[in-house]
């Protein structure tokens, strides 16, 4: 994508950060004492200059611009196609606030944080006990799911307190 050509080469000039390039994603990770906010602001130079339509998101260890029309929610969206009728996508992801790159991700419904959660009352929860996060968490969620005779799976976590 030439949009990324451009960003990708006045970006590479500072060496204040790792670029791990692909055909639709550029992720960044700092370097020293250069932090992700500090680089989001960088990047959003660069990004309202060249990169019209592209969205840029945030990691615990990096920062995204995504070409437009990738997010995960495409995929999600892909899966309830594939799948069929009124099937429903259990999205779990770590950074539900936003610039979080998982808060489109976690404002579906059946969505669940394993970390940040967003502002919203009806998607984004964390039913993670108090203290897990992350991997742990996960697992928690996937360990909570119990198979039905229908095909389905039933979400049997307790609320954390």
């Amino acid at each position: 994508m030439p949009v990324f050509e451009e960003i990708k080469l006045a970006a590479s000039l500072t060496g204040l950060f790792e670029l791990t390039p692909s055909e639709r994603q550029l992720t960044f990770e700092a370097r020293g004492e250069m932090d992700g906010a500090r680089l989001s602001e960088m990047l959003r130079v660069h990004i309202d200059k060249h990169a019209a339509g592209c969205q840029m998101v945030m990691s615990s260890h990096s920062v995204d611009i995504l070409a437009p029309g990738i997010s995960k929610v495409a995929l999600a969206d892909q899966i309830k196609a594939i799948i069929g009728g009124s099937a429903h996508v259990l999205c779990i992801g770590d950074k539900g606030c936003w610039p979080g790159n998982d808060y489109a991700l976690l404002d579906e419904p059946y969505s669940l944080s394993v970390d940040e959660v967003s502002g919203s009352r009806e998607t984004c929860w964390n039913l993670a006990p108090a203290g897990c996060v992350g991997l742990q968490a996960t697992l928690h969620y996937l360990r909570s799911l119990s198979p039905r005779n229908d095909g389905t799976v039933k979400f049997v976590a307790k609320v954390r307190e």
